[in-house]
């Protein structure tokens, strides 16, 4: 059965599929020299410390492998060219003792008005690149953590999503959250996990950052002293959900993360549940 879509919802995806009729004047392709370009002020942002420590990174680590074209238009006097978008890879090739040239990508915006406007819809279109999308390309990449949290969740029977979502059972996007588990140990980490797996393998949503940090913490924390069946009790007879919005409110009186009250609140329960079993 196929659906249907009415009023502005239609007209809004006709707009969206039309494909536009004006391209405009055709761009070049060029190597320049670095002492031919330069930035308008008009509307370029100015550079802060932030910046001028993402420029010094670019220099340390420039590679053609990994640089991008910057996006320039000739100026009106004097035979230059302004850039529209590139700027901090510029100023990181004027620091760089090896480089006179840059690829460019030159445009027909002969004034400061189209050159803005241009400067305006290349940052606002500009598609982010995630974290997770991150740690996908550093996986592939081969990078050794990425390699070595892949390698936790699938001995664990964890799938990493590709996409933030709501979470399938046995499965997570909290990539970030096993980094900075990592200290920790890949045996504190794996135990958490699979205690994890047993207790809240087939509910949705289970494996969230907050959960699987403050599980992997209490094991790590308890030690050989853990016991293993106790927490896994307390976990299956718990709404992981409404669990997490308790740590919001202890955290709102107390102070800290979401991720510290909810170990809290967790080793609360596991202390009781041990105590009343006479263990």
């Amino acid at each position: 059965m196929t659906s249907r879509l009415a009023g502005a919802a239609a007209a809004a995806k006709g707009r969206a599929e039309k494909p536009s009729t004006d391209l405009g004047p055709s761009p070049t392709l060029d190597w320049i020299p670095v002492a031919k370009l330069s930035v308008d002020r008009r509307y370029q942002r100015e550079l802060g410390d932030k910046n001028r420590a993402h420029i010094n990174r670019i220099v340390r680590e420039f590679s053609w492998l990994f640089f991008q074209p910057i996006c320039v238009a000739p100026a009106a006097t004097g035979g230059g060219y302004l850039v529209i978008d590139g700027q901090h890879r510029l100023e990181a090739a004027k620091k760089h003792p090896l480089i006179d040239k840059l690829p460019c990508y030159v445009v027909a915006a002969p004034d400061v008005q189209k050159q803005a406007e241009a400067f305006v819809a290349l940052n606002a279109r500009r598609i982010g690149i995630t974290r997770l999308h991150r740690f996908w390309a550093a996986e592939a990449s081969g990078d050794a953590t990425a390699q070595r949290i892949s390698a936790l969740c699938t001995k664990a029977g964890i799938t990493i999503v590709r996409s933030p979502q709501r979470l399938p059972p046995r499965s997570t996007y909290s990539t970030t959250t096993f980094e900075k588990l990592l200290p920790l140990g890949d045996a504190a980490i794996s135990a958490g996990l699979k205690i994890l797996v047993e207790a809240q393998g087939e509910a949705e949503d289970a494996f969230k950052g907050c959960n699987i940090a403050a599980v992997v913490r209490l094991v790590a924390t308890l030690g050989k002293a853990l016991d293993r069946t106790a927490l896994v009790g307390v976990l299956e007879a718990l709404d992981l959900d409404d669990e997490i919005q308790r740590a919001r409110v202890h955290r709102a009186q107390h102070g800290g993360t979401v991720e510290a009250a909810l170990e809290k609140l967790l080793r609360r329960r596991y202390d009781r549940l041990i105590e009343r079993a006479g263990r």
